[in-house]
């Protein structure tokens, strides 16, 4: 799969999610920072965990830089306990724990539709979407997201 990379302009300030512990986070919360952000839905899970932990040594001097893992759950079945996704998650050996989307409004929003792949998200301090990337960890795309990222 190539990645793909876009220039977007979609503002999402308006997007609550949920953290493991069920407390609610708004991206508006992180207003005055550029959110660099990482996920997936379940299948591409695995690979978002490694941009993560690449993109999160990475930020993690950078002022002003925060940067934000998240789950892309979406509807489950009622027959599956939210406590049982939850423990999987923070089980995952991820360095950050994830802000969880527990609707499918959430990925709709951020353009999130390939189930495969991870996704990253760059949110300017305002709370709008000014990048969106599709694609597989390469040291490559690495540098191509950093070069997107204020230092």
């Amino acid at each position: 799969m190539d990645s793909v990379i876009e220039k977007v302009k979609i503002d999402v300030s308006d997007i609550t999610l949920s953290d493991i512990e069920d407390n609610k986070v708004g991206l508006a919360d992180f207003k005055g920072k550029t959110v660099v952000m990482a996920g997936a839905k379940r299948e591409g899970a695995d690979e978002a965990r490694r941009w993560g932990k690449e993109l999160s040594k990475k930020c993690e001097p950078l002022q002003n830089v925060q940067y934000v893992r998240i789950a892309f759950v979406g509807k489950i079945p009622a027959f599956v306990p939210r406590k049982f996704i939850k423990g999987l998650l923070k089980g995952s050996g991820s360095t950050v724990p994830p802000l969880i989307a527990w609707d499918n409004d959430t990925a709709e929003k951020m353009g999130v539709y390939d189930s495969k792949s991870p996704y990253l998200f760059i949110i300017d301090p305002e709370g709008i979407m000014r990048l969106r990337f599709r694609g597989h960890y390469t040291e490559d795309d690495l540098s191509r997201i950093l070069e997107h990222i204020p230092k």
